[in-house]
């Protein structure tokens, strides 16, 4: 599966975009996509092994150790990141990813993945969150 590789340098705020403030429970850098644990209330990197995991919250804007105060965009279809380097494919669909932090192209789901929409590309520099009336949980046969 093609992760889409990201980093801290490539990272951008959409303009309609808002943060929000909390805390790690382990080290995050801008630009990973983040969950919140129900348990000890701190956020955590999303992927899609287990329901809970790929329930998206956002993405992080800023780096942070863990147990630290963080930014992050929450996951809002009002909401887009984009990027200093051509990243997505426009028009494509991407989901939060097998890797921690990280997204994929929908196309490459594959059996026993947790389904959770991220967002479509509006341009190869530009990812439009769907928000959190998109698609979610859904569990590759």
């Amino acid at each position: 599966m093609a992760t889409i590789v990201t980093s801290v340098a490539d990272f951008r705020i959409g303009a309609d975009s808002k943060l929000s403030v909390g805390t790690t429970g382990e080290a995050i850098d801008a630009f990973e996509l983040v969950y919140l644990n129900g348990v000890d209330g701190k956020f955590y990197l999303a992927d899609n092994t287990t329901a809970a995991k790929a329930t998206l919250v956002g993405v992080a804007a800023t780096s942070a150790s863990t147990d630290s105060q963080f930014g992050y965009i929450p996951f809002s279809a009002k909401s887009y990141v984009g990027s200093a380097s051509a990243l997505w494919t426009a028009g494509k669909t991407y989901i939060v990813g097998d890797t921690a932090g990280t997204m994929m192209d929908a196309g490459d789901a594959a059996s026993g993945d947790v389904v959770t929409v991220v967002g479509v590309a509006a341009t190869t520099t530009s990812l439009q969150f769907v928000g959190s009336g998109g698609v979610t949980g859904i569990t590759v046969p």
